[in-house]
């Protein structure tokens, strides 16, 4: 069985953002960018100073497909926990003033998450505690669970608040860090082979590239009727 460290990561993102992180950019965002308002229920004297990437667990998905490649232009990407941690680590290392999380997201039900919340709201009235702040963004709600989230967390206290607004860039090893990159299921045949074309001819990726086969139509079977009838 592959341990923890070694299991496989996914993402689903815009093309031109997977392009991003083969250029050697990885982008982490404000959690006030996010859709969910509890990202950002708790206002905090650092909560300008956060920010955060997510990735799943699961290797298919209709519905992320769905949410996040609604034009049928997203990729899925692959790495795994321990490269994006290494990447973190070399971030973190030659940026003075960081520190990183990599930790799966728990979910649990409103009232639950509520509870835990407060619990921790209760605990930084006591006192500044960063890694209780960064817990916030590792509790979510159960609707929201079909993410199964790993999230990937940087903090930095001293960074310019105005950068919340415009995220922040993670100089990565692209190449490295990626281990195959799929095309949405539903993309025309036309758009598959540029793209395909492109990743490999221009950017000389050596993973894998392919069109997932999340909606590729199984082999069809027939029944016989006249076997059923002599079943009856």
């Amino acid at each position: 069985m592959k341990d923890k460290q070694n299991s496989n990561l996914y993402r689903i993102v815009k093309f031109h953002h997977a392009v991003e992180i083969l250029k050697g950019s990885l982008h982490f965002s404000h959690p006030s960018k996010w859709d969910d308002p509890y990202e950002t229920r708790v206002k905090h004297s650092h909560d300008y100073a956060m920010f955060a990437q997510c990735w799943g667990k699961k290797s298919m998905s209709d519905a992320m497909w769905r949410i996040y490649s609604q034009d049928h232009l997203g990729v899925r990407i692959k790495t795994t926990r321990a490269k994006l941690n290494d990447a973190l680590t070399d971030f973190v290392r030659k940026n003075k003033g960081y520190k990183r999380r990599l930790a799966d997201v728990k979910y649990e039900k409103t009232p639950a998450v509520r509870k835990k919340t407060r619990e921790i709201v209760d605990a930084l009235n006591g006192g500044w505690q960063p890694t209780l702040a960064a817990d916030l963004l590792f509790h979510k709600r159960e609707a929201f669970d079909h993410e199964n989230e790993v999230r990937a967390l940087l903090y930095c206290p001293s960074i310019d608040q105005a950068q919340k607004d415009v995220g922040l860039k993670v100089p990565v090893n692209g190449h490295q860090l990626i281990e195959s990159i799929y095309l949405d299921p539903r993309a025309p045949e036309a758009l598959t082979d540029a793209l395909t074309r492109y990743i490999v001819d221009i950017l000389k990726f050596k993973g894998t590239v392919q069109k997932s086969e999340l909606y590729a139509r199984p082999k069809e079977l027939t029944v016989v009727q006249e076997q059923i009838l002599n079943q009856v």
